[in-house]
């Protein structure tokens, strides 16, 4: 099976949230590649949504460059959910409403662009990152690895998510 890299983004259909107090998020946005755990490292994020009903299994937009989910998506099993290869090499943030509980996945790995020459090494998790050269808000995520459950995109087909799209970007 030959690997290809997928640009993944935020449907245009999927709920959107915003911060609840922009100011006091100061250096949040954007998600660019950098870390922002140390922003808020004792409480979660204050995030305002219109949706009365969060469904558990679609992503919602927040802004470029990060991924958010519901906690309901992983469900009481970690290891039976999707979470257990997401949270590899990716910051997890907590994210509040005043109803729900959220996750925010800002992933700080940036590799080489492929057409360099860079070859993924197939045997280690990749769920998502950036690619030099490419805007810094730009998500990828590979398909082709030896473990396929731990690919994204294998995730989100198999637990019946909702929210993203996936582009083929390079076939290697």
């Amino acid at each position: 099976m030959k690997s290809r890299i997928y640009q993944v983004t935020v449907a245009a259909d999927a709920p959107v949230m915003k911060l609840k107090d922009a100011a006091q998020n100061a250096g949040l946005l954007p998600f660019d590649g950098s870390e922002k755990s140390d922003l808020s490292p004792k409480k979660s994020f204050e995030v305002v949504h219109e949706s009365r009903v969060v469904d558990p299994k679609s992503f919602w937009f927040l802004a470029p460059g990060v991924l958010v989910y519901p906690e309901a998506m992983i469900g009481e099993d970690v290891y039976e959910s999707p979470y257990y290869s997401w949270a590899y090499d990716v910051e997890l943030l907590s994210m509040v409403s005043e109803t729900d509980h959220f996750w925010a996945m800002n992933t700080t790995q940036v590799f080489p662009h492929p057409n360099t020459g860079y070859v993924f090494n197939l045997k280690y998790n990749y769920p998502l990152f950036r690619l030099e050269g490419e805007a810094k808000t730009d998500l990828f995520c590979l398909e082709g690895q030896e473990s396929t459950g731990d690919e994204l995109l294998v995730n989100y087909r198999q637990y019946g998510l909702s929210g993203l799209t996936f582009e083929e970007f390079w076939v290697g």
